[in-house]
């Protein structure tokens, strides 16, 4: 009889919003009130680039507000949605793939 054995692998991201430099705002699409992100400190949470969480935004995969200045605030929640999704592909690079296909047209 052969032997089998299973080894399972969980892993977990911690994402820390720096308090002084988080912004308030409504999320039309959570429906609530968060702390919004800027477009650089998503990025630099996700690893990818910051032209990519526009690209990502303009599509709809996370959700934003932007400032009076124009600015554009990252929900954080759709965020880490985004992040579940990614570690959920078969491949885990569901958002880096698309990033790379997406700056590249």
């Amino acid at each position: 009889m052969k032997r089998r054995t299973e080894i399972t692998i969980e892993i977990d991201r911690v994402i820390v919003i720096s308090q002084s430099r988080n912004h308030k705002s409504w999320c039309n699409v959570c429906g609530t009130e968060v702390s919004m992100v800027m477009a650089g400190e998503a990025a630099e949470m996700i690893q990818t680039g910051e032209a990519a969480i526009y690209r990502l935004a303009e599509t709809g995969k996370l959700h934003f507000a932007t400032t009076t200045e124009g600015r554009l605030l990252i929900c954080p929640d759709s965020l880490l949605a985004l992040l579940e999704d990614e570690s959920a592909s078969p491949s885990g690079k569901l958002l880096l793939d698309w990033s790379a296909k997406s700056l590249a047209d």
